[in-house]
């Protein structure tokens, strides 16, 4: 494990990065174990801009989601298409 997460950003998320200057993937540095949403707030990003978390390729909701360092993580906002939604496996979520 490392201390530091990779993380990545989809659609208008990725225009977040864009906006401050972030790089997409962006490595952020973590202490110990951490909430999606803890993660959400260390990067200054609302809750209701994402929709689901990805870490190291399992879909959740950002408050069911546990973060450590070495972790990668994807970050995906409300509306991503049906066909997407399929590929990504989170269509019922």
């Amino acid at each position: 494990m490392g201390n530091t997460v990779e993380i990545r950003a989809f659609m208008g998320l990725s225009d977040f990065f864009k906006e401050n200057n972030w790089p997409n993937p962006k490595v952020c540095p973590v202490a110990g174990e951490i909430t999606g949403c803890e993660l959400l707030a260390l990067l200054g990003i609302a809750e209701e801009m994402v929709e689901v978390i990805f870490v190291n390729g399992k879909a959740t909701v950002p408050s069911n989601a546990t973060v450590h360092g070495g972790d990668r993580v994807a970050l995906a906002p409300p509306g991503v298409p049906g066909p997407y939604r399929v590929l990504l496996g989170f269509k019922k979520m």
